[in-house]
């Protein structure tokens, strides 16, 4: 397994083309697969550590009329296997370890099965002797292929199976040199357990093909949401320059259009006036929609809906001096929605800047602002209600139509799209004397404990 140094800097480059993101993201899922082999490298380690203890206490308590031979092949087997662990373990803890150790370590595994077996072999101490393949200790064979798989790299198995396969062939040719008559397993026998091996080793080069496979996969769909979270961050900041431009045109047209008396040059301006407002219209449309899409991408998050509340209310009543806005907010839990505070402040604003302009004819006087709480179905519940002249017939329910001449309605589809992809749900009413909007989020279900306080120095 081969291993770049540092991370990988994920794509930000509109231009990339997908042959160029699809070669960063399998560099970025070559370093995750290597962190996810590290990671179960420290797990196996301190297995094998445990492992080795068990197996050493098991030794010298269990089994008697043990030669000296034997005793020093098993213990430098199993302190070999502790020793290098331990090495292995401070190593991940410094950083330091590099892909040469991991293939060292499989074969540590192979050579401690391996020097834990063929002192059995050798010197069985109780004769008659039947077999290694009659007591359960060759299916440690077994586990160290397994174990590699999880290294995610397919050399490094098949590394393992070889090893073991040959040590299974040395210890069937010692065994049968020497014990041939006491033997309690015959050739079927080795078949057989020569099959579980293989057996192994595929499902070794299964873990370890899939898991790479499935960071690669991963790596690349991250690589594909950060592009576009990237793009969307782009468009919102061109949108706003672009808005902040065209309404100092159409201020400085106003101006103009004032200063100039000719009938002619009037109307002209007034058809600029007109053109720029169109545009800045269509660019606050593409801010919502471009907005939506942004929040979709980021995950459900708990935000302080009262305080939320507050903080709009009062920007709303100093960005629309002739409105009325009342606000009732009940103690109400956190609620969960894509995009956090943002998203929420976003969300509020539209509703209060429809209910503002109204059909653009005519716009509300007073507007309410609700929060409560249905705690039966664990919903926060967010109304705005207006006195102004209510949702049109034909968009009802529809959301994606406006009343106003030049409007889009994009703005109550953004409100939408934020709503059920934080799995809310939006209502639109009207009332005897305007219209409704009730939005309902989910709560949060434990309230976030507040940080503890720092002592002052």
């Amino acid at each position: 397994m081969s291993r770049d140094e540092g991370l990988v800097t994920p794509l930000h480059d509109s231009g990339a083309d997908a042959g160029a993101l699809k070669l960063s993201a399998a560099k970025v899922a070559e370093e995750l697969t290597w962190q996810a082999a590290i990671r179960a490298e420290q797990f196996i380690s301190s297995v094998r550590i445990l492992f080795c203890a068990v197996l050493l206490v098991r030794f010298f308590m269990l089994e008697g009329n043990r030669t000296w031979q034997s005793c020093v092949s098993e213990v430098l087997a199993l302190l070999t296997g502790m020793l290098y662990s331990v090495g292995m373990l401070d190593a991940i803890r410094r950083g330091s370890v590099r892909s040469r150790a991991l293939h060292w370590s499989v074969v540590l595994d192979a050579l401690v099965c391996f020097g834990s077996l063929v002192q059995t072999s050798l010197w069985p101490g109780t004769l008659p002797y039947s077999g290694i393949l009659a007591r359960p200790d060759a299916s440690a064979m077994l586990v160290a292929v397994c174990c590699a798989g999880y290294r995610l790299s397919v050399g490094l198995v098949l590394t393992s199976g070889a090893l073991n396969f040959f040590a299974l062939a040395v210890l069937v040719s010692i065994e049968h040199a020497r014990y041939a008559s006491t033997l309690a397993y015959a050739w079927g026998d080795v078949a057989l357990f020569a099959c579980l091996l293989g057996c192994a080793v595929t499902l070794g080069v299964a873990i370890a093909r899939r898991a790479s496979q499935l960071v690669e996969l991963g790596a690349l769909a991250s690589f594909k949401v950060e592009r576009t979270r990237s793009e969307l961050v782009h468009l919102m900041r061109d949108q706003h320059d672009a808005r902040s431009v065209l309404n100092a045109a159409t201020l400085q047209a106003s101006l103009i259009g004032r200063e100039l008396e000719q009938e002619q040059h009037a109307s002209d301006i007034q058809r600029l006036i007109k053109n720029l407002s169109l545009a800045g219209q269509q660019l606050q449309t593409l801010g919502d929609r471009t907005f939506g899409h942004f929040a979709g991408l980021h995950e459900s998050t708990a935000v302080d809906v009262v305080s939320t509340v507050q903080g709009v209310s009062a920007v709303a009543r100093l960005r629309f001096r002739g409105l009325t806005l009342h606000v009732r907010c009940d103690a109400v839990p956190h609620a969960l929605i894509v995009g956090g505070r943002p998203s929420l402040e976003r969300v509020l604003f539209n509703l209060i800047d429809n209910a503002a302009q109204g059909d653009g004819a005519r716009g509300a006087h007073t507007i309410w602002l609700n929060v409560t709480t249905d705690r039966a179905n664990g919903h926060v519940c967010l109304e705005v209600r207006d006195d102004g002249p209510g949702f049109h017939p034909a968009i009802r329910g529809t959301r994606a139509l406006s009343s106003k001449r030049d409007g889009s309605g994009l703005g109550l589809v953004a409100v939408a799209n934020i709503v059920e992809q934080s799995g809310g749900s939006l209502r639109m009413l009207d009332t005897a004397r305007g219209a409704s909007v009730v939005i309902e989020l989910q709560q949060l279900k434990s309230e976030p404990q507040p940080a503890p306080r720092l002592p002052s120095r």
